[in-house]
């Protein structure tokens, strides 16, 4: 239980700086740990945390391109500026970050919501892939 319990306030304390400290203007908007520990047993179950993290993004279909890349060079730059974290102990993606977080490892996942409802989410996505000129390029980005 002990384990649960500073993984979890650990994560807390990380969306916490993020929250306080993101330049970008995606809030945060809820957080869950999906991976990274048993929830019988209380043991690790990865090399790491996976703790996603959900913005919104209620601007226009014409913004959702760099949206994901845009976030995550905030979130590595609040742990640069605010923590002992060194660029050369970060593994960085377009969607995610990988770190040691007060020695926790961690691998932040980024979840984009583009709307307020998950229907209206499905909708607004697909047709924004479909009016790409790249669908399978696009596609990354709102994975």
């Amino acid at each position: 239980l002990q384990v649960w319990e500073e993984i979890n306030e650990t994560s807390g304390k990380l969306v916490h700086l993020l929250k306080q400290n993101q330049k970008s203007r995606y809030p945060i908007k809820k957080w869950k740990i999906v991976k990274g520990f048993d929830s019988r047993t209380f043991t690790s179950t990865s090399l790491g945390v996976d703790l996603l993290i959900h913005v919104n993004n209620n601007n226009t279909t014409a913004s959702f391109f760099p949206i994901k890349d845009n976030i995550v060079n905030d979130w590595m730059d609040v742990l640069l500026l605010n923590t002992d974290i060194k660029e050369e102990d970060i593994r960085k993606t377009f969607s995610s970050l990988s770190f040691a977080f007060q020695g926790i490892p961690f691998n932040v996942l980024l979840a984009v919501e583009y709307d307020n409802t998950l229907a209206d989410q499905h909708r607004r996505v697909l047709n924004f892939i479909r009016e790409g000129n790249n669908p399978l390029v696009l596609n990354k980005y709102l994975a």
